[in-house]
């Protein structure tokens, strides 16, 4: 640093900084996904990790870049500021959370031009990865590994139909597609794999966009043949298999071997890249040196930046009165069951997350040889906010590692239609039936 200027590897690092600062309440949602062991995003501390040491390690390249102000940076940087207060206002959380993500880079675009905002494309988008709003891509996957594994059920001599994502096999039993076996993590951490490789040693554009594309084919025929190889061990072991249970490590195995096969394919496409010389000296030749450049202006436009982003958390405030809620009047007696004057523990209870309130009560049924036991759940959701949202990947009514969906089926109801789920145990031969319904306002739904 000289008196006159900062580097622009500083200045990088101070807008990154200072927006993920501003953007906070934001990125607070995304890094609580990262601790999610078992979500989609767990691996979000390496990817930010890794993200960090790239742009360290680019820092001399970013210190030989063209300096300039960017019109069109400033006017995407306008765009998205205003798409984060579109979504703050009316509580989208993918579009806050997408424009809190791409601004700070669309301000340095503005502040220090094209030339320096090229050399974040791939560590941002190592970054991206770990923004939650990949789970719209899920159901796709679902889709696609029951069209992948369809075709190769096809050419063996096993009788099965499809039916959505349910793969049923006549005679043995019925695999489930579930969101959890999409792919989307091996989709995802492949991707982050296949950047870092194209980042630290490829140098043209379609050599980085193959070797990323293969990445992430890859990663996606690991998950392809992990749920094929479970649908064959469930047929011949008829389901006894302990794998059709427990096969979340063997799917990592497999992913770890496509690993190997995707740097033996990457390394012969970087050896067939022709060899191109760092153009850092032509860019000290004939740009501005930064050091030259007043840095008042730059710092003015950070701040007004910075201030505008957290006065857009101000617009808007929870309202949430989760003490309003008013408690269920849960009836004594109820079809023959009579209520509990204690919470039973349940061996299924839905796994549900960032709900309001939840309320549980337990009846019996006495007047019968073998007494029953109904669960009764309630969880209520004053309104949607981030983090607190009734649809999300994390809900799940059953444990499906721990519960095998035998028949779903819908009944009729006076105020609307009531989900039911006939459940096997995967550990024993125990069965449960689960009634489910959705309450959004006046109107209530089998689906959430």
């Amino acid at each position: 640093m000289t008196v006159k200027g900062i580097r622009p590897s500083a200045w990088v690092a101070l807008t990154l900084l200072v927006g993920g600062v501003a953007a906070w309440p934001t990125w607070q949602g995304i890094v609580q996904q990262w601790t999610i062991l078992d979500g989609g995003y767990s691996h979000g501390f390496l990817a930010f990790a890794v993200f960090v040491w790239l742009v360290w390690q680019q820092r001399e390249e970013l210190d030989t870049c063209r300096v300039r102000w960017s019109p069109l940076g400033a006017g995407i940087a306008v765009l998205l500021w205003g798409a984060l207060v579109v979504g703050e206002v009316l509580l989208i959380e993918a579009v806050e959370q997408l424009a809190a993500f791409a601004l700070p880079f669309a301000i340095i675009w503005a502040l220090l031009g094209w030339q320096v905002t090229r050399l974040l494309i791939l560590p941002a988008g190592i970054l991206f990865t770990t923004v939650p709003v990949w789970d719209v891509t899920s159901y796709t996957l679902q889709s696609v590994t029951v069209a992948v594994d369809h075709l190769l059920l096809s050419f063996s001599d096993i009788r099965f139909h499809v039916n959505d994502v349910f793969i049923s096999l006549e005679g043995v039993g019925t695999f489930e597609v579930a969101n959890g076996c999409s792919g989307l993590r091996y989709f995802l951490v492949g991707l982050v794999v296949a950047q870092l490789y194209a980042a630290l040693y490829l140098r043209t554009l379609p050599r980085r966009v193959v070797v990323i594309g293969l990445g992430v084919l890859l990663s996606l025929a690991a998950n392809w043949l992990r749920v094929f190889i479970i649908i064959l061990v469930g047929y011949f072991s008829d389901m006894q298999s302990g794998l059709i249970e427990d096969h979340e490590m063997f799917g990592w195995f497999l992913f770890a071997g496509m690993l190997v096969l995707f740097y033996l394919l990457a390394l012969r496409i970087e050896r067939s890249e022709p060899a191109i010389a760092h153009q850092g000296e032509a860019d000290r030749s004939t740009g501005k040196a930064f050091s030259d450049v007043s840095i008042v202006p730059r710092a003015l436009v950070l701040v007004a930046c910075a201030g505008l982003t957290l006065a857009s958390y101000g617009l808007t405030t929870d309202s949430t009165d989760v003490q309003s809620l008013e408690k269920t009047d849960w009836p004594k007696r109820l079809d023959g069951f009579v209520r509990l004057p204690i919470v039973l523990d349940a061996p299924l209870q839905p796994q549900w997350r960032g709900y309001d309130a939840m309320e549980q009560v337990a009846y019996v049924q006495r007047d019968t040889e073998s007494p029953r036991q109904m669960q009764v759940f309630a969880y209520h959701y004053v309104n949607q906010r981030p983090g607190r949202e009734l649809v999300q990947d994390a809900n799940k009514i059953y444990d499906s590692y721990r519960w095998k969906l035998i028949r779903q089926s819908t009944l009729p109801a006076a105020h609307g239609p009531i989900g039911v789920l006939d459940l096997q145990s995967t550990r024993d031969q125990h069965y449960r039936k689960i009634a489910y319904t959705y309450r959004v306002a006046d109107a209530w739904y089998d689906e959430g």
